[in-house]
């Protein structure tokens, strides 16, 4: 016997999945929005301490978002990591 909230959930995330994509494809011609393309001195500064700023976060986001699946792998219910009080 089948589950019908498990078939409701599969569409669902299609859905959610197309969605997401069709938000990323109206999103990516927004490249010319301005941050990043200073038009004076001002403007200049601040794109320099933004990409300082990214490139200093950089090391504490990148393993963050590397371990987090595997985190997630490990202590997900039923896993190895699930410890018994």
């Amino acid at each position: 016997m089948t589950n019908p909230g498990r078939r409701a959930y599969g569409r669902l995330s299609i859905l959610g999945r197309l969605v997401c994509l069709a938000g990323i494809a109206l999103l990516s011609g927004c490249i010319e929005a301005g941050v990043l393309h200073p038009a004076g001195e001002v403007a200049a500064r601040q794109r320099a301490h933004l990409m300082t700023i990214i490139l200093w976060m950089l090391p504490v986001i990148v393993p963050v978002f590397l371990a987090l699946p595997l985190i997630a792998w490990r202590y997900r219910i039923g896993g190895r990591g699930v410890t018994v009080p």
